[in-house]
């Protein structure tokens, strides 16, 4: 999906940038496990401010998806 593009089809499409937190987090509950969260919500993330990028990531934790974001998850705090 590009800039601007719409998710869902007919009268449920919703434009990236009229998408709230919960939009997106209902986006990434639905993928397959092997699919990238990144590429299916980056769209979304260009109209969150840093308020709600926030929510969108402390969401993600909670309900144990947060490492679905980024590259594998480190198991250890210590800094290489």
């Amino acid at each position: 999906m590009g800039r601007g593009q719409k998710l869902g089809e007919g009268g449920e499409a919703v434009p990236f940038s009229d998408m709230t937190v919960e939009d997106l987090l209902g986006i990434v509950r639905s993928l397959p496990g092997e699919e990238s969260a990144v590429a299916a919500i980056s769209g979304g993330l260009l109209y969150l401010d840093s308020r709600a990028l926030a929510a969108l990531l402390k969401e993600l934790s909670k309900i144990g998806l947060v490492n679905r974001c980024g590259g594998p998850a480190r198991r250890d705090n210590s800094v290489s």
